[in-house]
């Protein structure tokens, strides 16, 4: 794998479950940047969920054909922030943001430490590592769409031209007339005197 095109970040010690980063990491594996926001966007409005497919224990389907899945607020936060670390190194790097793919998404066991406390017990801790790749095919798409609005304004300003230029005729159109009815008045009081 070429250094050149890819970009990492790692999130160490993040307090977050260890089987729900697993999921959420194997479900934005080979997934675009731009659709991972968005659809973590979603799941902290509730409004879509991650489907989980290893660890699923009682656990009910959500709503249409997903299947088993959860909302994990907490897990999507922190992956959240360190995808948005691994997207400011690429462009530290110089990679086109807009291209960008989740090449690999890495979840694995903290230490265990444990909370002070009567009852005391072990608290979650997870490593993260990000990895993201600039998508050449992804960069050729968006550089002919990025083409394709160039040449759009154009069209629109001359259709606004012309649209334009009869409305013009029209005030002088308008203007003329009151001024001829102004001489014929003027020649019917002549004529009566």
């Amino acid at each position: 794998m070429k250094t050149e095109n890819i970009a990492r970040a790692k999130g160490t010690n993040l307090a977050i479950s260890t089987k729900y980063s697993i999921e959420i990491c194997n479900f934005i594996k080979r997934k675009s940047v731009s659709k991972v926001q968005k659809y973590f966007a979603d799941v902290l409005d509730f409004k879509k969920a991650i489907p989980f497919k290893r660890y699923i224990m009682d656990l009910p389907h959500q709503k249409g054909k997903q299947g088993p899945a959860r909302y994990p607020i907490n897990a999507v936060k922190e992956i959240l922030g360190v995808l948005n670390s691994a997207i400011s190194n690429a462009e530290d790097k110089g990679l086109d943001t807009a291209s960008l793919v989740i090449e690999n998404a890495i979840a694995n066991k903290g230490p265990t430490v444990w909370k002070s406390g009567r009852n005391r017990r072990k608290a979650k801790r997870t490593h993260v590592e990000i990895i993201v790749q600039e998508n050449l095919e992804a960069k050729k798409k968006v550089k002919k769409e990025v083409l394709k609005t160039e040449e759009k304004p154009k069209e629109v300003v001359k259709v606004e031209e012309k649209k334009e230029a009869p409305k013009e005729v029209k005030k002088k159109a308008v203007s003329k007339k009151p001024v001829e009815k102004k001489i014929e008045n003027k020649t019917k009081e002549e004529k009566k005197e």
